[in-house]
């Protein structure tokens, strides 16, 4: 099972990525736990707030555009590497 964390201080954008990510893992038929962080702190000390949304999958951070949700197109091509 791959493990996800979404870190994101805004819970819209967080339920927006959560679904894509479900779709993209239902689609390339991977078992995924998907979490988030939102708390400031931990985001700040992990130095992402100017990069928020980030994923984090096997200890990695991955970002795309501050601010924008990743699309499901997006999470389909990340987590296309872990097939």
């Amino acid at each position: 099972m791959l493990k996800i964390v979404i870190w994101d201080n805004d819970p819209q954008r967080i339920a927006e990525i959560d679904r894509n990510l479900q779709a993209a893992a239902v689609e390339l038929g991977l078992k995924v736990l998907i979490l988030s962080n939102a708390e400031p702190p931990s985001i700040a000390r992990e130095g992402l707030l100017d990069r928020l949304p980030v994923l984090e999958v096997g200890g990695r951070y991955w970002s795309r555009r501050p601010g924008i949700a990743f699309s499901r197109g997006d999470c389909v091509s990340l987590l296309s590497k872990f097939v």
